[in-house]
């Protein structure tokens, strides 16, 4: 049986879990006024599940679900693509969405520096050309990728720099009966793409 985890965590408004950085202020208080929710905790989920997949197997076991935080991973590209990588990039199987976010030069201030230059009809239709709309690429990867298989599936696109901009743990809050929630977080820990449970507490009322 998987080792419980209890953690501090600290509820909003919400059923959204949200970790949070707290200085010495809120620890006094934490100490004043903390407290368990009842009737809920959070399962840590292993990082190549699917929203589709854990409704699935909640709704098998009769295990309410309050919310879940299942993103998949996305990546954005910091140089332009060649066309060929491109086409290729849409083409692959672990590759769920590319999108392209589109910005534009300020027309007027470009505009006043091309009649005040200097410049050539050439070089001003060379500056044209490189000041146009520009697009930054987004790559969202399938749920079943975690950040082992995306450095694999990018290790193909050799000539492709790219950041990561959404990498998040994968939880879900689930509604237990009040007083009874020992109980079913070790039923939940038995299933093998639970990484760990624990209790969600709150600071004051």
């Amino acid at each position: 049986m998987k080792l419980r985890i209890i953690t501090w965590m600290f509820l909003a408004i919400s059923y959204n879990v949200n970790a949070q950085i707290i200085d010495d202020s809120s620890i006094l208080q934490a100490e004043r006024g903390y407290h368990f929710v009842e009737g809920r905790f959070v399962a840590f989920l292993a990082d190549t599940t699917s929203p589709k997949y854990v409704q699935k197997a909640f709704g098998e076991l009769n295990i309410s679900i309050l919310s879940m935080q299942i993103e998949t991973l996305t990546l954005q590209v910091v140089r332009d693509l060649s066309e060929s990588d491109l086409a290729k990039l849409k083409a692959h199987p672990s590759i769920k969405l590319i999108y392209l976010s589109e910005s534009k030069s300020e027309m007027q201030s470009f505009n006043l520096f091309m009649q005040n230059s200097n410049l050539t009809d050439n070089q001003r239709d060379e500056v044209t050309r490189t000041s146009s709309d520009t697009e930054t690429v987004f790559i969202e990867f399938e749920y079943d990728v975690n950040i082992t298989k995306l450095k694999e599936v990018m290790g193909e696109f050799r000539d492709v720099a790219y950041k990561v901009v959404n990498l998040q743990e994968r939880t879900v809050t689930l509604q237990a009966e009040i007083g009874k929630e020992p109980l079913l977080m070790d039923k939940v820990n038995e299933l093998n793409f639970v990484q760990g449970t624990a209790m969600v507490g709150q600071i004051g009322n």
